[in-house]
């Protein structure tokens, strides 16, 4: 139960004002863990996003190093014959 800081009426854990006089109670803890759980499942969610860009960029500089080395050697394979 809250109690009211004003008029000392016992209102319910969820009230957001006093049901006697009206006067704003404290925010309920719930609503403040839902608020941390929502900013931290949003920095997982960006860490994922970087990983999935960085692997991409790794993988496309691998394959234009690969034909980029491809290419070299191919053409002195054939400048030889």
């Amino acid at each position: 139960m809250k109690k009211c800081p004003k008029c000392g009426f016992e209102n319910t854990e969820d009230s957001l004002f006093c049901e006697n006089c009206g006067t704003k109670l404290d925010q309920p803890k719930i609503t403040q863990k839902r608020v941390d759980h929502t900013s931290n499942s949003q920095d997982k969610s960006h860490q994922k996003v970087i990983m999935i860009l960085s692997a991409v960029i790794v993988i496309l500089v691998a394959l234009i190093l690969f034909f980029l080395g491809a290419r070299s050697g191919h053409s002195t394979t054939s400048s030889n014959h």
